[in-house]
Order: C-alpha cells, then structure tokens, then sequence
C-alpha cells in the first residue's frame, strides 16, 4: 500500500495491517477481486503475471479533505513574551455530505497518523490510550450533541402544533423550572422570540420551554425515526447514537435533551447525514 496523502485521509481510508478499517474494511472483496476471465487468469498463472484487483471509487474530494484537516490542525499557546510554545491538537472531526445524494466528500478525524508506517508505530498508538489516535471520531465518537440537537425539538414541536408560526416566548436569560433553572449563554435575554428567532438565537431559555410542553413519547418516536436508538446506513464502523427520554424522565431531564444535553449522545456522521435530510 502507498499513501501520497499520509495522515489525511486515514480514518476514511483504513488500514489492512492488525485488522481491517475504513473502506479497506468495505471494499476488501472488491480489492481482491478481479474481473479477469478464467482464460486470461490461466494465461496469467503460467506467465508468473500477478491479478490486479477492481479500481475502487470513491466520493471524497482531495481538495475538501485537506481543508477539513487542515481546519482542525490545533493552536498554539504563546507565553508572556509572546514566543510560540505548546502546540494543543484537538481531538476533533469533520463530516462534509452532498445533501442532494448523501455522498461523503470528506471525513476527518484528529489526532491522525501515517498509514504508511502502522506497523512501525502500532506499539505506541496502541499503548497510548490518550488519544485515542485509531478511532474514527467522525463515526465511532459518542458526542452530547448541545445546540444542534435543537433541530430536531424544533421539529417535534412543529408536527406537534400546527400553528407553530404563532409561537412566542419573551426571554429574560434564563428560565425557571420547579428547582432549577437553564440559563441562555453567559446569560443573554433575547427578549421577544418567535420560533424562527429562538431557533436563529439558539435560546435555551425557550427551548427548554418548548421541551417540557413536548408529548416525550411522541418526541422518541421523532428522534427514531431520524435514527437514534437505531441502526445507521453506514457500512462503516460507527455507534448508534442515543436518545433517552421515556414516559418515566423527570422534567430535569427533559429539558436538558431538548437543547441537546444531558444523556444524548450522538456520532457526527448521523448528525451530518439528518442535517442533509433538512437541507
């Protein structure tokens, strides 16, 4: 195996040394398939002539990859003289789709590492469990999915309330519960809201509003049928992401899934391929 674009596309790429991953995994019996006829593969047998196996094509654009990547290269620290000191990297991902078709351009997970040299470094990454470096954070990450899991409470409460257009709610910076409260970011009334200036706001105080007046079962069925608590199309290894409310969540919880935090987890992948579902 050669690698001209190293670190960049290895997540999405795979490896075939100690296991398979990525679309090496997806295609393996493509790659090692040939098309060659049973005439020519004996020509080929006699003549010493090694099968080539099927071209595989991808959907990823080389030039989206890199700007992933390189988006997510990390930030450096600079020291009272303002002299460059440790350079941070981020444990991050990116996940860009063609709503049209579904198809993936790019997909990046960091930290990365060099396909090329897996056999030399497998000891190391394996043994360092710090970063986690061979995860797929774009399909295997279990993230708590904050102000974009708003979207789909935007959507349960437009199935659930047809005159969804007549909404309203007056935020002071926070909203208060039976023995807690939710607070807007670093507390920021948005004063008077309709549903498309609390969803542009991103306003915690009326989503969280707007969650406790949600039927939970009816919000369940909604988060599964866009796929929580279900299995992805995905031929790509992945975890399913979670939505935990049932009959029995108390209002604490409830508010907290309804501007996506508490016990919601979510993959970027599956949040990607539901923001190309609206789009």
């Amino acid at each position: 195996r050669k690698y001209p674009y190293g670190k960049i596309f290895s997540h999405a790429i795979g490896i075939t040394t100690h296991g398979k991953y990525g679309l090496e995994k997806m295609c393996n019996y493509d790659l090692l398939s040939s098309q060659t006829s049973a005439v020519q593969k004996i020509i080929d047998d006699f003549s010493d002539t090694e099968e080539r196996g099927c071209d595989v094509y991808t959907t990823l654009s080389v030039s989206t990859q890199k700007a992933a990547y390189n988006s997510l290269s990390g930030y450096e620290v600079y020291n009272a003289k303002g002299e460059a000191g440790t350079t941070y990297y981020n444990r991050s991902f990116a996940v860009i789709a063609d709503p049209n078709t579904g198809e993936i351009r790019a997909m990046v997970s960091r930290p990365s590492y060099d396909p090329e040299s897996i056999d030399d470094i497998w000891d190391k990454i394996t043994s360092d469990s710090s970063d986690s470096r061979l995860v797929n954070r774009a399909t295997q990450g279990k993230y708590i999915p904050g102000s974009i899991f708003k979207i789909i409470t935007t959507l349960e409460y437009m199935k659930e309330n047809k005159n969804y257009s007549d909404f309203s709610y007056s935020c002071n910076g926070k909203a208060t519960f039976n023995n807690f409260s939710i607070k807007c970011f670093d507390g920021t009334a948005h004063y008077s809201e309709d549903l498309t200036h609390a969803f542009a706001y991103s306003c915690n105080s009326a989503f969280s509003t707007i969650g406790n007046e949600l039927n939970v079962s009816k919000f369940r069925k909604t988060a599964e049928k866009l796929l929580f608590n279900q299995e992805l199309p995905l031929d790509m290894d992945y975890n399913e992401s979670v939505f935990p409310l049932t009959k029995k969540s108390s209002q604490f919880d409830i508010t907290q899934t309804s501007i996506g935090q508490g016990k919601t987890t979510v993959s970027p992948a599956h949040m990607a391929m539901i923001a190309s579902a609206i789009a």
